[in-house]
């Protein structure tokens, strides 16, 4: 299993980044976009409240969605090596966003072997 070491970068752009990876001798660049995130609806939530409250199931407090869209760049191309999205609906913000970054993280693993 290849050690994958994340080192964050302060660029702003993509060519910025490019000379930050090289000085700090990154072997690759992600770059890393929440394109959507929608938390459950308020009345779901506020049902299942009342719902906690009164002892009558109404199906939970609803999921949330996050979807992350990414690049990956090997350091010095700018043409990506890979371009792609993951997105995860699961009961709770945090858990959605981390669902789907963990699912990220995956495919860039899988796509950063040599």
């Amino acid at each position: 299993m290849p050690v994958v070491e994340a080192v964050p970068l302060n660029a702003i752009s993509l060519s910025e980044a490019q000379s930050e990876a090289k000085e700090k001798q990154c072997a690759f660049i992600l770059l890393t976009d929440v394109s959507s995130f929608k938390t459950a609806s308020a009345g779901k939530k506020l049902g299942g409240l009342f719902g906690k409250a009164t002892g009558v199931d109404t199906g939970g407090a609803g999921k949330s969605e996050a979807k992350v869209d990414f690049k990956l760049f090997a350091t010095g191309s700018t043409s990506a090596k890979l371009s792609s999205s993951e997105s995860a609906k699961e009961e709770g913000d945090e858990a959605s966003l981390t669902a789907a970054l963990e699912r990220e993280a995956a495919s860039v693993v899988a796509a950063a072997r040599p």
